[in-house]
């Protein structure tokens, strides 16, 4: 049997047999569903509580208030509170308490959210327009990550209370003295060079939020990506497919493409479905909290970021997919697949988060241009960026950079896809592991 070396008239059959294969193992398709269905669950999860808190910061508020001072003007603060609270929801319960270990025991018998105790010298201090002294105890019922102190409220209106007080017969209203302007928020984003209508903490808050997402479903779409390539290479190792393959008289480039692009095509479907998660989660996740949608994606990136960003997510794919059949072809089985591919997720996590979390626009020239230029993170940072500054010019060098990381690692992953250097690694791989 002489032998073929060209691929065009090999690398279609091989690339339908690894398509269809991959497509009809569950075990493949099945994490890509889950990562799709990841995101919206998560915004489910998160948004439940979260509203939960909000319908709890607006609940009724019932507050005990201890008047240890006798002075008139105390008996007007605890009129005028009572009088504002019952507008905002807050009863103020006149209590007999003397020490905070009292007031607790009140407070647990009335049912009380706070107590606060007015000591005696509270009235002398606002008719010497000093800043009187109280004593704020607060029950709390239980912690989570989105509690709101219920005290808060009754101290809010005690508050408003003695301000009315100070400025009583000046003929100027209390909202005026907290609300002296009528204020018309616009934010100017520096490193873009965009200005967005709305509260800067608003702005903040939804680009961060943004700048943090995005980032999570590349480093996610790069994880799979490994994951799948080696169980599905594993399975065939499993099965004596990739021996019976290598032993044809087939180019061994050509096998390894086939499985390249039919790994690069599964995955391109399975990320997308992880980024319609992602954008059920971005536009979902707003509503089911009873939170507002903040800045949308869309006024932040442009088309050129993103085409950027969908181009660096094609290298990372096929580079991620190329380790990844690295790891499955050295694998006898597709448990010493997942030992392996396991730890190399924290190779994808651990600079991703770095570069969520960190302020890539502050970090030094090669630090920057080595994130640019690594596929692992490439996306991650490009996505970032994209949000929340404008793209550097030098992009397109940065992804031709990845790229032939990515080619270059194809080539080496070649050399490997030997039948002598498979079964010496296996063996030894395989010893480790009885070890």
């Amino acid at each position: 049997m002489h032998e073929i070396s060209g691929w065009k008239g090999l690398l279609r059959p091989l690339l339908a047999k690894e398509f269809k294969e991959l497509v009809r193992d569950p075990r493949i398709w099945i994490p890509f569903v889950i990562s799709a269905l990841m995101m919206p669950l998560m915004g489910l999860v998160i948004a439940g509580p979260l509203g939960e808190a909000a319908k709890e910061a607006q609940a009724p508020v019932t507050a005990g208030i201890a008047l240890l001072d006798k002075s008139s003007v105390s008996e007007r603060i605890v009129e005028y509170a009572t009088s504002l609270g019952a507008a905002r929801g807050v009863e103020f319960k006149r209590v007999e308490v003397e020490r905070a270990e009292e007031a607790v025991r009140v407070a647990l018998e009335l049912k009380l959210d706070v107590i606060v105790l007015l000591p005696r010298g509270f009235g002398k201090s606002l008719e010497e327009k000093r800043r009187p002294n109280v004593t704020v105890i607060s029950v709390v019922e239980s912690l989570g990550f989105f509690s709101f102190p219920r005290s808060r409220r009754a101290m809010a209106v005690l508050e408003d209370a003695i301000a009315s007080y100070l400025i009583e017969g000046s003929g100027v209203s209390l909202d005026l003295v907290k609300n002296p302007i009528n204020e018309a928020s616009i934010t100017y984003i520096k490193p873009k060079e965009t200005l967005i209508r709305g509260e800067v903490e608003s702005v903040i808050g939804s680009l961060a939020f943004s700048s943090f997402m995005l980032p999570l479903v590349s480093m996610i779409v790069a994880v799979g990506v490994i994951q799948m390539a080696a169980t599905s290479t594993a399975v065939e190792n499993e099965e004596n497919t990739l021996e019976v393959l290598l032993s044809l008289p087939v180019d061994r480039f050509t096998i390894l493409l086939a499985k390249l692009l039919g790994s690069f095509t599964v995955a391109m479907i399975g990320s997308s479905l992880s980024i319609l998660g992602f954008i059920a989660y971005f536009y979902l996740f707003p509503f089911l909290a009873g939170l507002g949608m903040g800045t949308s994606i869309q006024v932040l990136v442009d088309w050129s970021s993103l085409i950027y960003i969908v181009a660096s997510l094609l290298s990372t794919v096929f580079f991620t997919a190329s380790i990844g059949i690295v790891i499955g072809a050295l694998s006898s089985d597709v448990r010493i697949a997942g030992t392996l591919s396991g730890p190399l997720a924290m190779l994808v996590f651990i600079p991703g988060y770095y570069v969520a979390f960190t302020d890539t626009l502050k970090l030094g020239l090669l630090e920057r241009a080595l994130l640019y230029s690594v596929p692992l993170t490439q996306p991650v940072i490009l996505s970032k960026e994209a949000i929340a500054a404008r793209l550097p010019p030098e992009t397109p060098l940065y992804i031709l950079c990845s790229l032939s990381l990515s080619l270059l690692v194809v080539f080496i992953a070649s050399r490997i896809f030997a039948l002598e250097v498979l079964e010496k690694v296996q063996r030894r791989l395989s010893r480790i592991k009885r070890r």
